[in-house]
């Protein structure tokens, strides 16, 4: 578990820094395709990890749906509906708090 706590805060870090629509550093630059990878796989993932691992994918979905949103991630609300009617409560309320934040 501390491996996967470490790695999780190391992802979260580098969302962080790589996601934001500024000029990322060429090293740590992170493709369009890359990030459409991120964004179908990471509200899988939100739902079936640990709490202590969620906390960070939470602040990744933060930090993603604050630059992506609406625009480059048009099916999140579908993505919300869809687990609110599957009994995944948990990821949609997380996804609709950090949505609310936005808009606040």
């Amino acid at each position: 578990m501390g491996v996967r706590q470490v790695a999780s805060i190391h992802f979260k870090n580098f969302i962080g820094k790589n996601w934001l629509p500024h000029e990322p550093d060429e090293q740590n630059k992170i493709s369009q395709a890359d990030k459409d990878v991120v964004r179908e796989h990471v509200l899988v993932f939100v739902t079936q990890v640990p709490p202590l691992l969620r906390v960070q994918l939470g602040e990744c979905l933060k930090t993603i749906i604050y630059v992506d949103y609406p625009e480059r991630w048009p099916r999140l609300l579908d993505w919300v509906k869809h687990n609110l009617q599957d009994q995944q409560v948990h990821g949609a309320l997380l996804v609709l708090q950090i949505l609310s934040r936005k808009y606040e």
